[in-house]
């Protein structure tokens, strides 16, 4: 981990300096070398290897349907996709059946303390709570907890919202309640995008029965700290939710496993790649490689997401920022951040998904004292880590040993017997074997959270959701048609493949690649042959040098890219845009809780005009539908469903196939000339020309308002003239 770019220089330094000690032995640098290359050769065929065996293990946990990876039994106490309203949620209650050699419980009986739900994230990667013995959950069940357990499915249900799977959590705690009646209500503990969920959930008029543990969850989208984060700018440089709905219709109403790859994009620092270096380096040790393959079937475990449910998720809250202002609603119902009674927040300076300033940044805009929160009888606290990166937050064995071991334990009796109120939540090391901790609470009052807060750009991501709002409505009237019209499930099926992350794993596998089976053959030749360098070699230890530069230029590329997406953010949005000061000036925001989407409406109205019936409809006559006699019949891969099947691809390869040709007739013989439609191209046409029809309004708008600037400027620039006249 790079967490700091001057110290890293330093010591990068240092450790080249000590290479080239009066201890190297000048002489033998020849001989070093010929070892180095030798072995380095042998490592990296290893290492081809391991990938291999990564990508076979993926297909396997595919196949096996990504059944949770997690060390404890799981019994089915819910199915979601039974609900009146389904949704790819699994209610389970997690068995603890190890044995009293552990230490650790192993009776159901013993656990009498209050029930616990934990949530996994929309994001995948598998069960992200239990994927180690210590961990959340088994540190939950250590101290006497029921727990219970929200699973999220890897294929979604069609057409699931928002509504649905807030509904489906109510109906998950009333069955919790009743299997597992306590006196104390239940508490609830989610990681990332599971965080925010549980804050949805107490924010509806039902709301949730006991505290909340948001753990590394935004809630608060448009705050910023002391240092800015370039993940906050990507929607207003993307210009809003027209990309979430482009990618879902691409994907037939499906958005593949994207969550984890935006953690590489935005973590390029902690990018896999400098993990590969660093397991290029532990090819021989069988325990690390064990390790290895079962981080990484957690980590290439991904999930699906509804594309409404995606699109709700980008333009309620990450681009409007209407949970924390009040302007959202499930279910035809308005949240209200104040319902939420109970919360202790855990977040990390380390983390640049969510930045503290983002899981904290709402409770001084939704109370604005803290006697205020007294009287509503709110209890709050805040933990934070120092460094810990986001997804370390969830799975790190020291992090859930000292901060989700102390949670875990004031949320059985300490945290009930605190009055309401606003506090920080500290831990203090009491002994150095084993390390344990004392927590305490220390009052703090609202402002000081308000005062490390810098809101200097609010103005500009208002500005930023009406945009979005606009170019959202510009897409749906003008190329959404068409992209709808092309997209198919083959074609999804297609990018699904493709998924960069997805492909980077399945390349190396031997259904993949014919090559993998050469590469097993040599690494099995060189594991009966291997004979390890001497880890004090020179060149070994240039290496290991090599590796932490790149980290150190990798923070480098972060730093200059999170300060040049807030440069193009401030450009587009600020004043220095005429556009933005001309048609979104800064009355239009006097009010923090306006609504984008009127403001839009109120400045572009020729956009909201009703979308005539024909850009509604899918027409399924076009040939890119996929609807014809001739592509249903072809025997098709069941796992590739856009490649022909190896028995069909052997008979077109005959010889006598392409003889036909010769003869002028057709060459494929699976195909019947005859039972090939004509496509019927009319509705594409009419619907090109009624595309056209809804531009003129438009472009008589735009003309009106680019007079209405040019005027303006003319203006301002005769008035300058005059003033130096």
């Amino acid at each position: 981990m790079f967490f700091n770019f001057a110290t890293d220089i330093k010591t990068t330094g240092d450790s080249a300096l000590k290479i080239f000690d009066k201890g190297v032995k000048w002489a033998s640098l020849g001989w070093d070398l010929c070892r180095y290359t030798a072995d380095f050769t042998q490592r990296t065929l290893l290492m081809a290897n391991l990938l291999r065996r990564r990508g076979n293990q993926y297909f396997e946990y595919e196949e096996a349907g990504q059944p949770p990876i997690t060390p404890f039994p799981l019994e089915t106490v819910m199915d979601g996709r039974e609900l009146e309203r389904p949704v790819n949620r699994l209610l389970v209650r997690v068995m603890d059946r190890r044995t009293l050699e552990t230490g650790r419980r192993s009776e159901l009986g013993d656990q009498t303390k209050r029930p616990i739900i934990f949530q996994d994230p929309d994001a995948g990667r598998g069960l992200i709570s239990a994927s180690r013995d210590t961990s959340e959950i088994g540190l939950s069940i250590d101290t006497g907890h029921p727990t219970f357990l929200i699973l999220v499915l890897p294929e979604t249900v069609r057409n699931q919202t928002m509504d649905d799977l807030i509904a489906a959590t109510q109906v998950f705690t009333k069955k919790v309640i009743e299997v597992c009646p306590h006196e104390k209500p239940l508490a609830f503990i989610g990681n990332c995008q599971a965080g925010w969920q549980m804050a949805l959930s107490s924010s509806t008029p039902a709301g949730l029965p006991g505290p909340i543990v948001p753990v590394g969850a935004p809630l608060s989208y448009w705050s910023r700290g002391a240092k800015s984060n370039s993940l906050r700018y990507t929607g207003g440089i993307c210009l809003g939710t027209w990309l979430p709905l482009f990618l879902g219709d691409i994907g037939d109403g499906i958005i593949d496993g994207l969550p984890p790859l935006n953690f590489e994009l935005f973590d390029i620092d902690r990018h896999p790649i400098l993990d590969s270096l660093k397991w290029l380096q532990e090819v021989d040790d069988e325990r690390k490689i064990s390790v290895f393959l079962t981080q990484q079937k957690w980590v290439y475990g991904f999930h699906q997401i509804e594309a409404r449910q995606f699109y709700w998720i980008i333009r309620e809250l990450f681009i409007g920022n209407r949970l924390e202002r009040g302007l959202a609603s499930l279910d035809r119902e308005p949240l209200d951040m104040r319902r939420i009674k109970e919360a202790i927040i855990f977040t990390s300076y380390g983390d640049t998904i969510t930045p503290v300033a983002q899981g904290i940044g709402w409770i001084p805009r939704v109370w604005s004292t803290t006697d205020e929160m007294k009287r509503a009888g709110v209890k709050i606290a805040l933990i934070h880590h120092e460094r810990a990166g986001h997804l370390a937050i969830f799975v790190s064995a020291k992090v859930a040993d000292k901060e989700h071991r102390q949670i875990l334990g004031v949320l059985g009796d300490d945290f009930d017997t605190l009055a309401p109120g606003l506090y920080r939540m500290e831990l203090t090391e009491t002994g150095d074997h084993p390390t344990r901790y004392t927590t305490t609470f220390h009052e703090i009052d609202v402002e000081e959270i308000r005062a490390s807060l810098d809101d200097s750009d609010r103005l500009l991501f208002h500005r930023m959701a009406v945009v979005s709002e606009v170019f959202d409505r510009l897409y749906r009237i003008t190329a959404r048609p068409l992209v709808q019209i092309m997209s198919n499930p083959i074609s999804a099926d297609v990018l699904h493949r493709l998924h960069p992350m997805r492909f980077r794993v399945s390349a190396w596998a031997d259904r993949r690649n014919p090559l993998a089976l050469f590469i097993k053959t040599g690494a099995d030749a060189i594991r009966k042959n291997r004979v390890a360098m001497d880890r004090e070699n020179l060149f070994f230890k240039m290496e290991s040098f090599n590796r932490n530069l790149l980290g150190i230029g990798l923070e480098f590329f972060k730093e200059t890219r999170d300060s040049a997406y807030a440069l193009i953010f401030n450009s587009l949005y600020s004043d220095g845009n005429p556009l933005m000061k001309f048609y979104l000036p800064a009355s239009l925001f006097s009010d923090d809780k306006v609504d984008p989407a009127q403001v839009a409406l109120q400045q572009f109205p020729s956009l909201f005009r009703d979308i005539p019936e024909t850009l509604k409809v899918k027409p399924e006559t076009l040939l890119c539908r996929w609807q014809n006699p001739w592509i249903k019949g072809l025997s098709l891969d069941p796992e590739s469903p856009f490649l022909p099947s190896p028995d069909l691809w052997k008979q077109w390869m005959q010889p006598a196939f392409f003889a036909g040709g010769m003869k002028g007739t057709w060459p494929w013989p699976i195909f019947d000339l005859d039972r090939i439609p004509v496509p019927d191209w009319s509705p594409l046409v009419k619907l090109m020309g009624v595309t056209a029809d809804s531009f003129q309004p438009l472009m008589a708008d735009i003309n009106r308002w680019s007079s209405q600037l040019g005027m303006n400027s003319i203006g301002r620039y005769s008035k300058q003239i005059s003033l130096r006249d």
